[in-house]
């Protein structure tokens, strides 16, 4: 956890307007052991569990995931994009994502970080 804290608040060159508070954030959801809270009601709630470390999140319903990386190194915003765009079952079934679930699944993956983690995310490489 010194790479974390170090880097963002002692480093001289690091750069952002945004990248001390984002960095700060970071630093207390990894801390906290991250945050997953459910969104939504019923069969439409889902939730976003983020390892900032790894670099990766997963997008979570009932019953299925979607693993997709997810990171952030300062600057005006962080990157997020699909690794493998499959739905993952508890069964151990996978599915490919169809084009609409692929584009809605990275847009909530972004509202989720930027209200709870409160760090901008862009999909990488649009």
């Amino acid at each position: 956890m010194a790479i974390l804290t170090a880097y963002p608040f002692d480093n001289p060159s690091f750069r952002g307007a945004r990248a001390p508070t984002c960095a700060r954030t970071l630093h207390e959801s990894v801390g906290a052991g991250n945050l997953a809270l459910m969104h939504g009601q019923g069969s439409g709630s889902y939730r976003v569990e983020v390892d900032w470390r790894g670099e990766t999140a997963y997008y979570i319903e009932e019953g299925r995931r979607v693993w997709v990386t997810c990171l952030y190194w300062g600057g005006p915003a962080g990157r997020v994009a699909h690794i493998h765009a499959v739905w993952e079952y508890d069964d151990g079934r996978r599915e490919p994502l169809t084009v609409d679930e692929r584009e809605e699944i990275l847009r909530r993956v972004i509202d989720y970080v930027r209200i709870h983690h409160h760090i901008p995310l862009e999909v990488e490489g649009a």
